[in-house]
């Protein structure tokens, strides 16, 4: 994959002036409305990482800009714009315009279970590994992940690929969403390269 800042979705590097800008609210031809930005973008509370995703807005007006495709759950440092995590780029609906339009011609479908819980992912930065939820540094969904992973999965760290996002779907009785469980765990939905790559749909 492409190293370059050309493609948001697969660089290593995200210019911090570009970011600055798509998060300034501002108009936005050629939507006529009131201004509005396309990502919005929380800090950690004492390491040089941002955390950035695209806005609702955004995604109604310019839903085909790489950039804003890329911010989701994305973790830059703040000055020199490396990328540090990637979560899962934006996924369109079926009646979305870039959505994948089956042909017919498919050789096979996988039909997989969907889990109710809260977007997670883990990545090694400065020495360790840290935690965030789709938005934010810290927060009840970032110290449950944490607890559950203290919990029922001590040493899983020792396995993982310093240089990989860990994205998983946390499962937490005591902030249920529509689906109840009764069982704390995490589970592992992706491994993400700071490329955008990730392993074929069959790994396990």
């Amino acid at each position: 994959m492409s190293t370059s800042e050309d493609d948001p979705l697969t660089s290593l590097r995200i210019s911090p002036a570009a970011l600055a800008d798509y998060e300034e609210i501002k108009p936005r031809p050629p939507h006529k409305g009131p201004p509005f930005a396309l990502i919005k973008t929380n800090e950690h509370p004492d390491l040089p990482l941002r955390i950035h995703n695209y806005t609702d807005k955004a995604t109604r007006c310019h839903i085909s800009d790489p950039l804003l495709q890329a911010s989701r759950a994305l973790i830059t440092e703040r000055t020199t714009g490396n990328v540090v995590s990637r979560s899962f780029s934006k996924f369109f609906n079926f009646h979305e315009r870039p959505a994948y339009k089956p042909t017919g011609d498919e050789f096979t479908a996988v039909v997989e279970e969907k889990v109710d819980g809260s977007i997670i992912s883990m990545f090694w930065y400065a020495g360790q590994w840290r935690t965030a939820s789709k938005a934010q540094f810290s927060g009840p969904h970032v110290s449950a992940a944490e607890e559950v992973l203290r919990d029922l999965y001590p040493g899983a760290t020792n396995l993982f690929d310093k240089e990989k996002a860990y994205v998983f779907e946390l499962v937490y009785p005591r902030m249920p969403l529509a689906i109840k469980y009764t069982e704390n765990k995490l589970v592992l939905l992706s491994i993400i390269g700071k490329d955008g790559s990730e392993p074929p749909w069959d790994f396990d």
